[in-house]
């Protein structure tokens, strides 16, 4: 009986393997700003999902669901076949929530912020206490790693899922470090080559936290090329993208100079008001050419009682799904993205993003993604109002002035970044159609940074004196010289 029974369960699992496999047929184009699929029009409904890189012994490995998805905070897995077949669960189950893409975390090639660290690594769990190990890469663990990204999204393609496979973050921008990365890229787009399931390649996830202020743009121009080019000689036809913040990347990862099919953008509520997000979706409508999409965006959300405070409800967590999903659509992102797929276990509101929780239990926030977004919920953009976009909270503090062309034409919307003397506690601002600005801070601003898309980066040291503000003039931005 039990072995009918295992002859069953097995059957079953191939037959819907099967059965859903035919809706991921077909590669994901982009033409005229918009994606497609066999022609058909394709808006990627992204759910970010995280995966754990098991070994027991630090010389074989499998792919395995993040140990926090897990109800008790462990392994879920200790086989590569029972790992896979809790993968391809998990894929069926975001199917039926309504996405048709899974962003697949946890395989990112990084590197140490200690600058004589010149090693590329990836992180594994090892054994059942999940020791965190970090492997320094080397070709044959990029053969390996390659492996077993293919059978992962294998599982995916099975369960009608597309792929966003993120594939990079951490200080890859250093000189070796990022040639050592456009060789990992080489080796994963030969395994991977044109796989249909793929619709993209996600290079890089948020580089501004971990780039430092003196890289320069002509910096991000040559490394982006040469990661471009490492794609491309092996794969001519999955897209590239760049998981970066949108505004604050101006400074340095300037999204209109990175080398990219499409943008995907990563932009979280303040807890208490969503209205903000809603200007950083305006100044991205403003301003970018490039198809752009939300790459990840959430909400800290639970009912559930604990030390590890929520940023609200279930039901707040709900309302801003509806809210940002809309907002984007209607303002022309081409794909929207969730993060995350479950609850998690990580000492803090983070632990509260997921569509369900630990017990694996939908949370409302699923009946937003089990309803598909259409043009006849949008009337026009709605534009976020002058104290959310210009963001004019506390003026404790406050630096003024003008931003201009080299002809002496205001610049709007270049993006103006201050510090405390610390280089802690961040504020912006944008200019205005003048091209004027006045940007607020609870704290005395001792660092201006002031940039534009295409144009060079000025610094400003700023000095206050006994005033709690001043006018320091005009800034002029230069074009970037790009050859």
């Amino acid at each position: 009986m039990k072995r009918l029974k295992i002859i069953f369960v097995l059957s079953l699992f191939i037959f819907t393997k099967l059965l859903v496999a035919q809706d991921s047929a077909g590669k994901i184009e982009l033409k005229n700003g918009k994606f497609f699929q066999d022609s058909v029009p394709f808006y990627p409904m992204v759910l970010n999902y995280q995966m754990d890189i098991c070994t027991d012994d630090g010389k074989s490995f499998w792919l395995s669901p993040h140990h926090g998805y897990s109800n008790d905070n462990a392994r879920c897995c200790h086989t590569e076949t029972d790992a896979l077949m809790a993968l391809f669960s998990d894929f069926i189950k975001i199917k039926e929530l309504g996405f048709n893409t899974v962003r697949l975390c946890g395989l990112e090639m990084f590197s140490s912020s200690r600058k004589s660290d010149k090693r590329m690594c990836f992180l594994s769990k090892k054994g059942t206490d999940l020791e965190n190990v970090e492997i320094v890469y080397n070709p044959n663990y990029g053969e390996i790693l390659a492996d077993l990204v293919e059978k992962v999204i294998d599982e995916a393609q099975d369960a009608g899922l597309k792929v966003i496979l993120l594939s990079g973050k951490s200080q890859l921008q250093r000189d070796r470090i990022s040639k050592q990365y456009a060789l990992w890229l080489d080796v994963l787009t030969k395994k991977l080559n044109n796989y249909n399931a793929i619709l993209a390649y996600d290079l890089y996830n948020e580089p501004v936290y971990s780039t430092s202020i003196s890289f320069s743009k002509k910096e991000v121009i040559k490394v982006s090329d040469m990661w471009y080019k490492a794609v491309r000689k092996n794969d001519k036809n999955t897209l590239i993208t760049y998981g970066l913040m949108g505004h604050e990347d101006v400074l340095i990862w300037d999204p209109s100079i990175v080398k990219c099919d499409f943008l995907s953008f990563h932009l979280y509520p303040n807890s208490q008001n969503f209205r903000f997000v809603e200007a950083s979706i305006n100044w991205i409508s403003n301003n970018i050419d490039k198809t752009w999409i939300i790459g990840e965006t959430g909400f800290s959300g639970t009912n559930r009682e604990s030390e590890y405070k929520s940023w609200g409800d279930a039901q707040k967590q709900k309302d801003y799904a509806e809210f940002i999903l809309k907002h984007a659509y209607c303002c022309g992102a081409a794909g929207f993205s969730w993060w995350v797929y479950k609850d998690v276990f990580w000492g803090s509101e983070q632990n509260w993003f997921g569509i369900l929780d630990y017990d694996g239990k939908e949370k409302p926030v699923t009946e937003v993604f089990k309803n598909k977004i259409s043009e006849n919920q949008c009337r026009g953009c709605n534009k976020a109002d002058d104290m959310h976009y210009y963001r004019k909270t506390d003026c404790t503090y406050s630096v003024s002035g003008t931003v201009e062309d080299e002809k002496g034409k205001p610049i709007e919307d270049a993006v103006i970044y201050a510090w405390n003397n610390k280089w802690q506690k961040h504020v912006f601002t944008f200019s205005d159609k003048w091209g004027s600005f006045q940007l607020c801070s609870p704290d005395k601003i001792a660092y201006l940074k002031v940039s534009a898309l295409r144009r060079d980066s000025v610094h400003k040291l700023i000095n206050l004196r006994d005033k709690n503000s001043r006018n320091i003039g005009r800034i002029e931005l230069k074009p970037l010289k790009i050859k």
